[in-house]
């Protein structure tokens, strides 16, 4: 189904969970205000234009994690095992919460212990006051977190995008990543061939706004 958002503030519980495709779209991210930490599992569900004000977010238990852990719900959108889309939104912690502080993750993708290959879309989106804008995390013995980050704006995080582990390879193409950013793209792993994979699909189309880093590995130790 669809859930259609029109104008106001939707200030509902702390966390808003999305299963069997549901798809949240509002009218436009300039009037429509969801204040909570959505969670999207195991499904292919669209988040359309709408700012999503997120809170400081509890633990959020998955039985698949191996080991059993609760992935922290510190995002605007926290999305396991699932090919979301995401686009025209802006996400940012809750200025009435945090005030001016950078806090948690505008969108975390987690493919946990024995799931395929996903393919998310993260388009057109403006993320700003993050510890981390976009966090990619492929757990042990997942599958891979490929897809699209494209035409992305984000602005005033400490991290842009964070390829955390050994199987984020998305296409990154044409996003603005500012200033503020401690790395624009940060990547832990060299991880043999997997480097010289994830450099083919960053392209030079993305603009870096004199951040300290550009693009940064973290094993190495090395700016590119």
């Amino acid at each position: 189904g669809i859930i259609y958002l029109g104008s106001g503030n939707y200030d509902v519980d702390p966390i808003i969970t999305i299963e069997n495709d549901v798809d949240i779209i509002g009218l436009d991210n300039s009037t429509v205000y969801v204040k909570a930490n959505i969670v999207v599992t195991e499904s292919a569900s669209r988040l359309n234009s709408m700012t999503i004000l997120y809170p400081e977010g509890g633990h959020v238990n998955f039985s698949s994690l191996v080991p059993p852990m609760g992935i922290l719900g510190d995002s605007g959108i926290i999305a396991v095992n699932s090919n979301i889309s995401v686009k025209d939104c802006i996400i940012q912690p809750n200025p009435a919460i945090f005030g001016a502080d950078k806090y948690g993750k505008g969108i975390q993708i987690w493919n946990l212990y024995g799931s395929q290959d996903i393919n998310p879309t993260i388009e057109n989106n403006s993320i700003y006051n993050a510890e981390t804008a976009i966090y990619y995390y492929s757990q042990a013995f997942g599958g891979a977190i490929n897809g699209i980050i494209r035409g992305n704006t984000l602005d005033n995080n400490i991290y842009g995008i964070t390829l955390r582990m050994h199987k984020e390879c998305p296409t990154i193409d044409n996003n603005t990543i500012s200033i503020s950013s401690k790395d624009g793209i940060h990547l832990t792993y060299e991880d043999g061939e997997l480097l010289t994979q994830r450099f083919s699909h960053i392209t030079p189309t993305n603009v870096f706004t004199e951040n300290n880093r550009n693009v940064y590995c973290d094993e190495t130790g090395t700016e590119f």
